[in-house]
């Protein structure tokens, strides 16, 4: 080999050199071959220092070095060789989170040192250890070295040496949760540092007094010394410093509220701890990112999360870490209804802490216990918990731990209906939080406090808190740039708008009104409407190479569930002969694949600048929505409290409101009903006329039920005029043009469509007076087994549009109808399509090669006035926390269209095509889209009695 030529004049230096450039220990073998001879202690000390160095800049190189190291010190006369070789492994071992190891090799070099009477490099080594030992919860013990180590280094003047211990005696403080007693250790060896101009560190000490400031929420400390140990860490090129500094950033994020930056940072420290191989910050990723998502209620990521934590730190031996995932894992499972396995985990926790010596965690292991308690009406044990973890608390100085602790037992209180002391433990939490940047803490606070007053009757106070409460809220939410998180988010936080609503309401003037009403829209599809409001134009990163190599997966994956989804399809089609174990495999293939695409889209949320920059929502009052309306029209919005149901009703003139009209409760019966007899006409066609007459009885039996709840109380206000129904909760699920009053349908009297919320009918109708309009007119059809008419359907929309350009079957493609879309001004798919309500995201319609689901419309940007889903159940939507509507209906208006129409149920494809050809026909004549619509079902209607066929289509969006 040419790099090993000569080897025997090589001088010690040389060598030396050679085997830093060596890739592993084969290649030193094979180098002995070459060479023969002792190794001196020097070279194996040359090593050592590249290990030390490389620690913080390439660590697999450095575990490859250290492993050379080790081999070299076999051929080595000198027992310090030997000790170097250990060190070196001790250091690779350490740094890479494998500590019982370390603190193994440590140990070997200690005893080599101390034998030769080489006392302060016995210490060095005793100074590592204590880090070592800290994280293997060994306190005591690592204490005690500490303690020997010091004084051999006050003995031998060895001051940086001996800062550098108390940046470790401060890290066991700090692990403890004593952050003031950290703070002494790290600011004596800050002053060390500074004297002696080490810059290395004094990096390290500014560090490490970031954390304790960010524990103690004096943030803006805490940022600027982040800031001054990042810089130091560059200068000096060690980037893995530099990641570890970063990941406390994104922790400091999150306690701040800006969750959104938290989990962006969060996830580009994991990658680049991956790449430099630091398992021990890619763990710690995992195990922060798990507290995020409790807070943002995204408890099956939390959950997941929590548990890679847990098992990472279990091989490291990290109790304390462990203790901690298996916490989150606890809270997870509470919120998820699994209240054992909640138990389980917080009392593995609680016990891991416990053997840590942690008596701060364990206290807190304790509120959420006593949160747990609470579902089983196990109050005095709960009050118990929380009362001795608020002591411990208060005693430690932690003061935004004690709040919570109040906050907790306040809770109590109120559910126990001790009003004077729930608001009292509120007001003192208060006090306890302070100026501190905690508006998670802040907002719940006040809310509760809010809520005890009005329950004893203040009303002025309670609306005082609310709207405090709010202002936290939103500060929050608004840091949250990703639309699934808000929906999430917001899903244990929506009670402080009804409550406000309430309160508006009962005061019951004009102007209260006013002002409920735009409390309603702060609380209704507050994430689509920001959707709708942002600037499609900027660009995406797509020449990052990280967001390219996610959009590579992402293809990957999609081709993938496309496969399996074909898979899926051809197994269910066979009549016979279905294997239950493959039918279980392609479940569960599809599941994984719709998972991982699911979590690769969030991603490339927090990564590209196109997803990422959303505008905070445009919140538009009465006045600024009614402007919107023509004068034929009336915007009726429906908004439950408690689950009574109120409708407001805006026109041009005025903002009126029908107060607890109905209840939730009379409507959920009602529309199970009627869906279960809409449901009847998916089978056989010899069942529906064996049974049409009575099905249609029934069915038009709850029609005028919903109708008597919900529109005869709001007639009135109804006469003459054109209705804009925007719907709450599941009455999202109510085909308001098809109530019947005993003797007509509404759409026999009303020009009718719908909108998730006056908010996005706002922008709907002002993308559809400005927006640039395409040119040109797409027809796609994919007809299959189940829907044979869309042949007909497409011809029949052909003959009215002979300029249109078809797409049909296979040459239907997912990319064909991506690219035409884009530059058309109507668009009609006709498909298969399928509602996924255990998923809405993946609802889909088939195209000639696969699926166009939520995702890929999300991607597309339309110019068209209208597009036209004419398939089964496009129209429907899982409603999400925040009255957020997902499924397809939610892409497609974010791509750009200010009008859709949609299904509401699995449609009939003969009727279908009727309907189909009517609209177009009206839309041709020059009717609005709202009265095309109404016409085309009139025409069907008088062919098809029932509304399952003629009413299955709404409109909607702009008129």
């Amino acid at each position: 080999m040419e790099q090993f030529a000569s080897p025997m004049a090589w001088t010690e230096g040389e060598f030396s050199q050679q085997l830093l450039r060596l890739s592993g220990v084969e290649e030193f073998n094979r180098l002995l071959r070459y060479r023969r001879g002792p190794i001196s202690a020097s070279v194996i000390q040359r090593l050592k220092e590249e290990v030390a160095r490389l620690i913080r800049a390439d660590l697999h190189r450095a575990v490859a070095l250290a492993e050379i190291a080790q081999a070299a010190a076999r051929f080595c006369d000198d027992p310090l060789g030997l000790a170097q070789a250990h060190h070196a492994c001790a250091l690779a071992m350490h740094f890479t989170g494998r500590y019982p190891e370390a603190v193994e090799f440590y140990e070997q070099a200690e005893r080599i040192y101390e034998e030769a009477g080489r006392e302060v490099d016995a210490a060095r080594i005793a100074r590592a250890k204590v880090d070592a030992l800290m994280y293997l919860g060994r306190y005591e013990e690592a204490l005690e070295v500490a303690a020997r180590a010091r004084e051999v280094f006050h003995r031998h003047g060895e001051e940086i040496l001996l800062a550098q211990l108390e940046l470790n005696v401060g890290n066991i403080y700090h692990r403890q949760d004593r952050y003031r007693e950290a703070l002494d250790y790290y600011r004596r060896a800050e002053a060390t540092f500074a004297a002696h101009e080490d810059e290395f560190g004094l990096a390290h000490a500014r560090f490490s007094m970031a954390n304790q400031y960010t524990q103690l929420n004096e943030f803006e400390k805490a940022l600027a010394l982040y800031a001054q140990a990042r810089q130091g860490y560059e200068r000096l090129d060690m980037p893995q410093l530099v990641n570890q500094t970063d990941y406390s950033i994104a922790w400091l994020y999150f306690l701040r509220g800006r969750f959104q930056e938290s989990l962006k940072l969060f996830t580009s420290v994991r990658a680049r701890a991956l790449e430099l191989g630091d398992t021990l910050l890619d763990a710690l990723c995992d195990l922060d990112m798990a507290e995020v998502y409790l807070q943002l209620n995204t408890y099956e990521d939390a959950l997941e999360s929590a548990r890679l934590a847990a098992e990472k730190f279990s091989e490291m031996r990290m109790t304390y870490e462990r203790a901690k995932a298996q916490m989150y894992m606890g809270i997870a499972y509470t919120h998820l209804n699994n209240f054992r396995a909640a138990e389980q985990a917080l009392q593995e926790a609680r016990r891991g802490f416990l053997a840590e010596g942690n008596d701060v965690y364990t206290a807190l292991t304790d509120i959420y216990l006593s949160d747990l308690l609470t579902h089983w009406h196990e109050w005095d044990q709960a009050l118990r918990l929380c009362a001795e973890a608020r002591r411990l608390f208060g005693e430690q100085n932690l003061s935004a731990k004690a709040a919570y602790a109040e906050l907790q037992l306040a809770r109590l209180k109120f559910f126990l209906g001790d009003l004077d002391e729930a608001g009292t433990l509120c007001q003192s939490a208060l006090q306890l939080i302070g100026d501190a940047e905690v508006p998670w803490l802040k907002y719940q606070c006040l809310h509760l406090l809010g809520h005890s007053m009005q329950k004893a009757g203040q009303e002025q106070q309670a609306y005082h808190h609310y709207r405090q409460a709010i202002t936290y809220l939103e500060s929050l939410r608004s840091s949250i740039r990703l639309d699934e998180y808000k929906c999430s988010f917001l899903k244990d936080k929506l009670r402080v708008y009804e409550d406000l609503v309430e309160l508006c309401l009962r005061a019951g003037t004009q102007a209260k009104v006013e002002e409920a009403f735009t409390y309603v829209e702060a609380a209704k599809s507050r994430s689509l409407v920001e959707l709708l409001a942002m600037n499609r134009t900027i660009p995406g990163k797509v020449k990052d190479p990280s967001v390219e190599r996610l959009y590579r997966q992402w293809n990957r994956l999609r081709e993938e569930l496309d496969w399996y989804y074909n898979r899926m399809n051809h197994y269910e089609s066979r009549a016979q002969q279905r294997p239950a174990w493959l039918g279980m495999h392609l479940h569960e293939e599809v599941r994984q694949r719709e998972k991982q695409l699911a979590r690769l889209a969030r991603r490339l949320s927090l990564e590209d600048a196109e997803y990422a920059l959303l505008h905070t929502a445009p919140q538009f009052d009465a006045r600024e929505v009614r402007q919107c309306l023509a004068p034929d029209e009336v915007l009726i919005e429906y908004f439950s409290v408690d689950g009574r149901v109120k409708a407001f009703s805006l026109s041009r003139e005025e903002i009126h409101v029908f107060n607890d009209i109905t209840s939730l409760h009379v409507i959920t019966p009602l529309l199970r009903r009627l869906k279960f007899y809409l449901d009847k006409f998916t089978l056989s066609e010899s069942y529906i006329r064996a049974h049409q007459e009575n099905v249609e009885f029934l069915t038009r039996r709850y029609l005028q039920k919903l109708h008597e709840a919900l529109v005869q109380p709001i007639a009135p206000v109804l006469a003459g005029k054109k209705i804009i129904f925007v719907p709450h909760d599941f009455l999202h699920y109510v085909p308001f043009h098809a109530l019947h009053d005993g003797e007509r349908y509404l759409i026999e009297q009303y020009e009718i469509s719908y909108c998730p919320s006056a908010s996005v009918y706002k922008l709907c109708s002002d993308k559809a007076r400005t927006q640039r309009v395409g040119t040109e007119i797409l027809i796609v059809g994919v007809p299959d087994e189940n829907a044979p008419f869309i042949e007909e359907e497409v011809a029949a929309v052909k003959s009215l549009w002979e300029e249109a350009q078809v797409l049909r079957g296979p040459e239907a493609t997912l990319e064909k109808v991506r690219h035409c879309a884009s530059r058309c001004r109507l668009v009609h798919l006709a498909a298969h399509g399928v509602f996924r309500r255990d998923n809405p995201m993946f609802s889909a319609l088939k195209v000639g090669d696969g699926w166009l689901n939520f995702y890929d419309i999300f991607t597309l940007n339309l110019q068209a006035e209208l597009v036209t889903l004419s398939a089964c159940e496009t129209g429907m939507n899982e409603v999400f926390p925040g009255d957020e509507l997902f499924g397809l209906m939610r892409g497609f208006l974010y791509a750009g269209a200010p009008s859709l129409v949609v299904s509401l149920w699995m449609v009939n494809d003969r009727s279908t095509a009727e309907l189909m050809r009517e609209f177009y026909a009206g839309l041709k004549g020059g009717l609005s889209k709202r009265a095309a619509l109404r016409q085309a079902q009139l025409a069907v209607k008088g062919q098809y009695h029932h509304p399952y066929f003629w009413a299955p289509f709404i409109l909607m969006g702009a008129s």
